[in-house]
């Protein structure tokens, strides 16, 4: 979560003072009570994604007694150089964290490196985060990189000895805003879209990726074109092949209906840089700014892959929200309700509804406890959604997934409770999931999104979690301090657990950890 330091005397101040996160992390909701709500937009948000109605309201002073060497730590950025139209923040980017496995034994993560912002007047920021990194991981995230070749939410794994992989991270943007209406973003990062814990629409998972992301404002509507080019790996395990190259372009309409009410709209198109007839560039009829490709997609008589989805959320009392999301890869109306036909010969499971949801509830100061945050949260996909005929048009960058990181065909539940006071932060998560994964025997039950459609071996039988059974708890217990809430420096330790099982084995993993970051986007394997 966020943490912010500004009295909010007034709203677009405050995310002037803070945009360094705001900009470059995947946020919860970090304005509370009645007097706020913000679009369903695209995170990273953007100063103006925020409205606020009435009075101003406290988000977290952290008001201690300190000297001047304590002052210099824990208050502001690490340089700061600022005239009236021009402004440079220099910041450390480090991450370090240390663990014992009780299944490997020791492991670590650590990155340095150092986070650079620069705002020309009102309407350019240049930010560029860079850092190198090296790690150890604990068990079972080495057996996801042995499978997948690359860092859990990064770039490939390069193998130094040891059990030591080393790893770039390297992420920046370029940002315009010459009127209130209107952004322009050209950046090098990844994006999330939603109000939860997970997103089906577009998530974090996977590694950063170049985008031109246009935003425009008017009345009570944030409209946004996004255009990305990403990478799809042929590659099994740490055997690399030849990226080839694919393309992503997606529309989100968010709409405020009053002050407690959010409505969005959002489509994807994903297609291939090359299909049976050699190169194929950037599709111009993609370049169309209208919402809903499909008519498109029709008109051109194409085979690339395309998603709709929706996302609401719904502000109940004074801080509590529900909210959902729903993706549509595929829907057959006949098929769909076939299972609630009174004929009993019918075929039921069509393997081509293709079809997700999440429902959520989150909120702040539970139970009349200032500073207490829950969330609650279930997701659902069915088998085969974001698959495609090849991986090159599944919903996929660098062996990772866009939305879910379970893929498809799974059903999950995220819980977590956070208690803040002051800058002392207690975190608690668990997770359940339930997956059907592929046979032993090779046949695909839609679980996989790297794995082409094609591959089924029928039509029908495709009911949720048939398949190799995989079941998955997680749970975390995390204890932080924050330092400098500018710089999101903080200290933190606590104790995760992990057991998975399958008919036919279980594993459990179990390790305490201890850590320091100014990381804005500090990621857990968490599935």
């Amino acid at each position: 979560m966020l943490v912010m330091s500004a009295q909010l005397g007034n709203a677009q101040q405050a995310f002037v003072q803070n945009n360094d996160a705001i900009h470059t992390y995947r946020i919860e909701e970090s304005l509370k009570g009645e007097n706020y709500y913000h679009h369903t937009g695209i995170q990273p948000f953007l100063e103006g994604d925020l409205v606020k109605f009435g009075t101003d309201s406290t988000i977290i002073n952290l008001q201690r007694k300190k000297g001047r060497f304590w002052k210099r730590i824990s208050e502001g950025h690490a340089l700061d150089v600022s005239k009236k139209w021009f402004r440079f923040t220099l910041d450390p980017s480090l991450h370090y964290e240390t663990s014992v496995s009780s299944v490997s034994g020791a492991a670590i993560d650590y990155a340095t490196g150092l986070r650079v912002r620069s705002d020309l007047g009102k309407m350019v920021t240049l930010f560029v985060d860079g850092r190198w990194g090296a790690m150890k991981p604990v068990q079972y995230v080495q057996d996801r990189m042995d499978n997948r070749g690359v860092v859990p939410f990064n770039d490939l794994a390069y193998a130094m000895g040891g059990g030591y992989y080393n790893y770039f991270d390297i992420r920046g943007y370029a940002s315009i805003t010459p009127s209130k209406m209107f952004n322009a973003q050209l950046g090098y990062d990844k994006l999330f879209i939603g109000n939860g814990h997970r997103s089906l629409l577009l998530s974090d998972n996977a590694d950063k990726y170049a985008f031109l992301r246009l935003n425009t404002r008017f009345w009570r509507i944030k409209y946004t074109n996004l255009f990305a080019y990403m990478k799809d790996f042929h590659n099994t395990g740490m055997i690399r092949s030849v990226a080839r190259n694919k393309f992503v372009t997606m529309h989100h309409l968010s709409l405020n209906v009053g002050k407690r009410f959010n409505f969005s709209m959002f489509e994807a198109i994903v297609w291939q840089g090359a299909d049976s007839t050699g190169t194929r560039g950037f599709e111009p009829n993609y370049l169309n700014p209208i919402i809903f490709y499909r008519p498109v997609e029709f008109s051109l008589n194409s085979p690339d892959n395309v998603f709709l989805g929706f996302d609401l959320r719904y502000r109940f009392g004074k801080n509590n929200h529900v909210y959902g999301q729903i993706i549509m890869d595929e829907f057959y109306s006949k098929d769909f309700f076939a299972s609630l036909s009174s004929d009993t010969t019918r075929q039921t499971g069509f393997w081509g509804n293709k079809q997700g949801f999440q429902l959520g509830l989150k909120g702040y100061d539970l139970f009349g406890l200032d500073g207490l945050y829950y969330q609650f949260e279930f997701n659902y996909v069915r088998p085969f959604t974001y698959a495609h005929i090849t991986s090159d048009q599944s919903y996929s960058h660098k062996n990772g997934e866009l939305a879910h990181p379970l893929g498809a065909n799974f059903i999950e539940s995220v819980n977590i409770l956070r208690y803040q006071k002051g800058g002392l932060i207690t975190t608690f998560m668990f997770n359940y999931s339930e997956a059907g994964r592929d046979s032993t025997d090779g046949i695909s039950w839609g679980g996989n999104i790297f794995r082409g459609y094609q591959d089924r071996n029928s039509e029908y039988g495709y009911q949720m979690l048939k398949g190799h059974s995989v079941k998955t708890i997680f749970s975390r217990v995390e204890l932080a301090y924050v330092v400098n809430p500018t710089m999101n420096l903080r200290i933190y330790g606590g104790v995760s657990f992990r057991r998975q099982w399958t008919p036919q084995e279980s594993q459990f993993e179990f390790y305490p950890f201890l850590g320091l970051s100014t990381s804005l986007y500090r990621q857990v394997v968490d599935y």
